[in-house]
């Protein structure tokens, strides 16, 4: 992590940035929290964050004037954490009276199942996924220790399991999972309560967004999940779009998780049906656990997404790889003190392979910190630096960030004007101009291309940045002036920024001095 961080330093000029532009959402929120606002501009309401108590988490460091390096700091403990609990598990599983030539295997084996809590790359991208395999990991590990009988510390499981569904909606499906165990094993009023607590804070928290106009679900998750849309807002349709890097790793991702995943259900389901048919199931913890696994991964086939660095199927990889060797660790250990050097080997194989994204993720964060240094970082120079005015843009992120200007989302993430015109497939260069004049915006800096032809014709080409992507969407953001009479100064402010940029970054100004269009 020391080594992945001194690199990211070095290839962003000795600042911190993060890996993706969406952790500056969270923190621009967080921002607006501490003012008594929510959204990402002062006077506007929105709901652009992926995570309910994630911001709020992040307003404290802002209150301490912290921001991005508490964040980093936050994720790297969190991180670290999460590996000793792991790997303890893991050499306790594994190693349980084994003597100390038998050991090799459960180190060796150990590598690929780090990787699984993708450790070295999610602290990096400033996101809530590294709280998130957190709590999965401490959540398994307990309902582990009841299924054995072992001692549990009651307060972090329960506190474990409320606090899941509010850092990712994703852990809806093990937090209930997981409280159905353990209601099976008698804890009912305990199960009861905690589920009562998981539906009241949901109920507040929808009732807090619909009281300040905004729909019950985040429009980060409108957009992005076709599930909730479609239960939710059946007549609307979820933006899509992403970028080439995460078109590829999401493909990548699909691919190979969708397939490890469904392979997985029908492997876990068919243990489970052997093992109820031979012993009572109380008895039988393997059987159970499987069984929690099972519920978790298909509601991840069903509704769960994949890629975008790696991110988003990590707290189910996880999951599957602890269970994993839970259920195969006595196998496993026979296998240790037998020898077995080709079952060995092959495991080792097979378990490098499935978990090899997220050590390419490792390896690609100190380029994808690279990316949005050159280009996210320095469009939020351009707007608070160079020509502080109202902006557009349709990738939300960096440039709302620390400032005070008003940022409009042509993408929808923090304006719902501006989403819904996407779900009734309305976003024209009509609407968007109407959009735009509506709150005042002064120039634009987007990609094109997302708008196919859609720019409205009004607006002044000035140039464009050219940075190499890894996590951006493109490589060239186009600048407009979107009120023609600013187009004199932005051209002087843009000359001035041309002259800022770092060494690999350039500015293609317009042949023209206020091209209509492109």
């Amino acid at each position: 992590m020391v080594a992945v961080i001194l690199f990211s330093f070095g290839f962003t000029e000795g600042r911190l940035v993060f890996t993706l532009d969406d952790p500056y959402i969270h923190l621009a929120v967080a921002e607006n929290i501490i003012q008594g606002g929510y959204g990402v501009n002062s006077a506007e309401y929105s709901s652009p964050s992926s995570s309910v108590i994630f911001p709020f988490i992040l307003a404290g460091f802002e209150f301490l004037g912290a921001g991005p390096v508490g964040l980093l700091v936050l994720n790297v403990v969190l991180a670290g954490i999460t590996v000793w609990l792991a790997l303890d598990f893991l050499w306790k599983q594994l190693m349980d009276g084994q003597d100390e030539a038998s050991r090799l295997f459960p180190n060796l084996i150990a590598i690929p199942v780090l990787f699984s809590l993708s450790p070295i790359a999610l602290p990096l991208l400033g996101m809530e996924h590294t709280l998130h395999v957190f709590l999965v990991v401490l959540i398994i590990r307990g309902l582990i220790a009841i299924a054995e009988g072992q001692q549990v510390s009651w307060f972090l499981l329960t506190l474990a399991i409320v606090t899941l569904p509010f850092v990712r909606f994703e852990g809806f499906a093990l937090a209930f999972a997981a409280l159905a165990m353990i209601a099976f094993y008698g804890y009912w009023r305990l199960s009861a309560t905690v589920v009562g607590l998981i539906i009241a804070g949901m109920t507040v928290w929808m009732t807090f967004l619909h009281g300040l106009g905004l729909p019950i679900w985040p429009s980060s998750v409108l957009v992005k999940s076709k599930t909730i849309a479609r239960i939710f807002y059946p007549d609307e349709t979820p933006i899509t779009g992403a970028s080439a890097f995460d078109v590829v790793s999401s493909k990548i991702s699909g691919g190979l998780w969708q397939g490890v995943f469904t392979f997985s259900v029908v492997c876990l389901l068919t243990y489970f049906v052997l093992q109820a048919r031979h012993s009572p199931l109380k008895t039988n913890s393997r059987a159970l656990v499987a069984l929690v696994v099972v519920a978790v991964l298909f509601a991840h086939i069903v509704a769960g997404s994949y890629g975008w660095f790696f991110r988003y199927e990590v707290y189910a990889v996880t999951l599957l790889a602890l269970c994993s060797v839970f259920i195969l660790a006595p196998t496993l250990r026979k296998w240790t003190a037998l020898g077995k050097l080709n079952i060995k080997v092959g495991y080792i194989i097979i378990a490098a392979i499935i978990f090899s994204p997220y050590a390419y993720a490792a390896f690609k964060t100190p380029f994808a910190a690279r990316g949005i240094y050159h280009q996210q970082y320095q469009m939020h120079r351009f707007a608070t630096e160079y020509f502080s005015r109202s902006v557009a843009v349709n990738d939300l992120g960096l440039v709302s960030y620390q400032n005070s200007n008003h940022v409009t989302d042509l993408y929808g993430l923090s304006s719902e004007r501006a989403r819904r015109l996407h779900a009734q497939s309305r976003m024209n260069a009509a609407t968007i101009d109407a959009l735009v004049k509506d709150d005042g915006v002064e120039f634009a800096m987007i990609y094109e291309p997302v708008f196919k032809g859609a720019v409205p014709s009004r607006w002044c080409f000035m140039g464009e940045l050219i940075a190499i992507p890894v996590s951006s969407t493109f490589g060239t953001v186009q600048f407009y002036a979107v009120e023609p009479a600013v187009a004199p100064k932005m051209h002087f402010a843009l000359n001035e920024f041309a002259r800022s940029l770092p060494t690999a970054v350039s500015f293609s100004h317009s042949n023209e001095a206020c091209r209509i269009g492109k």
